[in-house]
């Protein structure tokens, strides 16, 4: 496992005529994670939790978050960008010695690869007059390969267990953008924070040789790959809320992030691959695009003698990512059994 570190908090602004907060601190980034397997791997799980045989895994570190901020003027510190996930792989075998990764157990994974994009750094929190901070974007998640050229994976027993299990998956968009929180005197403008954007996600490919066997053999199993690329959520805009007394109160929610990109995946068999399960596919290939934020919500109260005004003004929800089309290419046996699965789906 190759991991970044979290991202330090922004320090506070304090309370003050003139308030300003400082930034949260930038995710590391997640190295490179690569294992090879020559001879045997085996997990025997306990059927309390998931386990694993092999676990690949480089993940980007967490965006500290804004510090908060109160005063007449300045605004709240924004989130720290998240770090983004490394390369990840694994090589089952050579052309000389056979790798095995068997699993056993309830939730076991045989062999699980992925890169994760750390999470952006939530925006500060304004109070009195300030502004609330931005969220910032999420880590991309990094490019993930496995290369079955010579052995086997298998799940040989368990319920809801799976052979082999490759992913991208880019960091969630600071999960909310600064709340704005405003006493009116007079006038008053309070603004929420915008959400981070979702972080992307890379390609995945999964390469089964000849010579290589893969399967989720219990009749409770999941399927026997699962291959997938998941683009970030977008994180949601900051809400504004303001109270007083005055002839104009205005209070506009931040607008959200949108969706992280899905990254391209691509699946080549050429070896003998089965599963058995409910709806459990022998090969799974799915890119999925983030979903976007939710816009934050506006609130005014105004009360006076002269006429006053309130205004409220809703932020903007996000859009959600796309995703490419994906390639799954099947020059050997792929044996799906039980109810109602399929041998392979692209989605």
């Amino acid at each position: 496992m190759a991991e970044g570190g979290i991202g330090g908090q922004g320090g506070q602004g304090g309370t003050a005529i003139s308030s300003t907060a400082g930034s949260g601190g930038q995710g590391g980034a997640g190295g490179t994670a690569s294992v090879t397997i020559l001879g045997a791997a085996n997990f025997a799980g306990l059927g309390t939790g998931l386990g694993h045989s092999v676990f690949v895994s480089s993940n980007g570190g967490v965006g500290g978050d804004g510090g908060s901020a109160t005063g007449v003027e300045g605004g709240a510190g924004g989130g720290g960008l998240a770090g983004a996930g490394g390369a990840a792989s694994l090589t089952l075998g050579s052309a000389t010695q056979a790798g095995e990764i068997h699993s056993s157990g309830k939730y076991g994974i045989a062999a699980l690869v992925q890169s994760i994009g750390g999470g952006g750094g939530n925006g500060g929190q304004g109070f009195f007059t300030t502004s609330g901070g931005g969220g910032a974007a999420g880590g991309d998640g990094g490019p993930v390969t496995v290369n079955a050229i010579n052995g086997s994976i298998l799940s040989l027993f368990g319920a809801s267990s799976s052979a082999l299990i490759a992913q991208s998956i880019g960091g969630g968009g600071g999960g909310v953008g600064g709340d704005s929180n405003n006493v009116a005197i007079g006038a008053s403008l309070a603004i929420g924070g915008n959400g981070g954007l979702g972080g992307n996600a890379s390609q995945v490919t999964v390469t089964l040789g000849a010579n290589s066997i893969l399967g989720s053999l219990d009749v409770l199993g999941n399927g026997g790959v699962l291959a997938q690329s998941i683009g970030g959520s977008g994180g949601s805009g900051g809400s504004a809320a303001a109270t007083g007394s005055g002839f104009l109160v205005m209070t506009i929610g931040g607008d959200s992030g949108g969706g992280g990109i899905a990254g391209k995946v691509q699946v080549t068999n050429a070896g003998l691959l089965s599963s058995s399960g409910d709806h459990a596919a022998g090969i799974q290939a799915q890119s999925i695009g983030g979903g976007g934020g939710k816009g934050g919500a506006a609130t005014s109260f105004n009360v006076g003698l002269l006429p006053v005004a309130a205004v409220a003004v809703g932020g903007r929800g996000g859009g959600g990512g796309p995703a490419p089309i994906n390639v799954l290419g099947v020059a050997s046996a792929v044996r799906a059994s039980v109810d109602r699965p399929a041998a392979a789906r692209l989605s």
